[in-house]
């Protein structure tokens, strides 16, 4: 990703920018790049929009099932470290 950063940079250098209007897009520069960063040390990207498409499925089948499963439990979680609490299969 750094190498994102610098041709960006190299770009900014060959327009005519004064000081301050160079200084305020590295700044906007920098700060895509922590997202970036953020995004890919948590998961969140992906190779292609497809993967992402399957990845959002996912997340909303997974929380379908959960609302689903509490509706079924009439609201209550089930502790599955507590044994007293009945559970069925």
């Amino acid at each position: 990703m750094w190498y994102k950063y610098e041709q960006l940079k190299r770009k900014l250098q060959q327009e005519n920018l004064t000081s301050e209007e160079y200084e305020k897009r590295i700044k906007e520069i920098l700060k895509k790049l922590e997202s970036d960063i953020f995004r890919f040390n948590t998961g969140n990207c992906f190779k292609t929009e497809q993967e992402a498409e399957d990845y959002k499925e996912n997340l909303l089948t997974k929380q379908a099932l959960k609302h689903l499963a509490l509706e079924l439990n009439n609201g209550v979680e089930i502790d599955w470290k507590n044994e007293e609490q009945p559970k069925f299969y």
